[in-house]
């Protein structure tokens, strides 16, 4: 079995997930009842990687910044799972992971789309006016709140609670340095629209 360092870095890039998740309106209808199932304690994101990880390292979050750690210096929980269950994103805070079952259906629904995952959302519920919003700055991956009136509309979608009130939408602000590739493509660069929303 591939080790998480060699699963994280064949991750998609995101705008390679982002193209690959088409019809998203009517795939969010059929998670509704399942994610209302575990009372919204879980949400789907847009899997998709922020960095290389070198052999030892994961990514992990610490409060708002998230980026590749030495896996054994740090005591961490799953934040993030691909649609089969495995983890490929970490926090300090405690989590809890989703049931088999939720996991099973879960990858029913929307294994052939191949780039959405879950993520732990217990605790978070959406906002009418702000938005979680991320970007890449080396090899740290930096969330702030902003106002959704601050938001670039360009700004990619990449996590969801739908059927509640109002979807989270957490949004990549990162632009793709092209001149840098990684082997299955660019990796995320730039901070434009950060800097335009700060």
């Amino acid at each position: 079995m591939d080790s998480y360092v060699e699963i994280y870095n064949q991750l998609p890039t995101l705008g390679e997930a982002e193209a690959k998740f088409v019809d998203r309106e009517a795939t969010f209808s059929k998670l509704v009842p399942l994610l209302e199932k575990y009372d919204y304690n879980f949400g789907v994101c847009l899997v998709h990687a922020h960095c290389t990880l070198n052999p030892g390292e994961k990514m992990i979050a610490t409060g708002h910044v998230s980026e590749p750690v030495d896996a054994n210096t740090l005591a961490h929980h799953p934040v993030r799972w691909l649609d089969d269950g495995r983890p490929f994103e970490f926090t300090v805070e405690p989590t809890v992971s989703p049931p088999d079952d939720l996991i099973t259906a879960f990858k029913a629904l929307v294994g052939h789309i191949g780039v959405l995952g879950l993520y732990y959302s217990a605790g978070v519920r959406p906002s009418d006016d702000h938005l979680e919003l991320e970007w890449t700055e080396g090899r740290k991956n930096i969330t702030k709140i902003i106002s959704k009136d601050a938001n670039n509309p360009a700004n990619i979608e990449t996590a969801w609670l739908p059927g509640t009130k109002n979807p989270v939408t957490m949004s990549c602000v990162i632009y793709c340095n092209i001149a840098k590739p990684r082997p299955n493509g660019p990796l995320h660069a730039g901070t434009k629209g950060h800097q335009a929303a700060a």
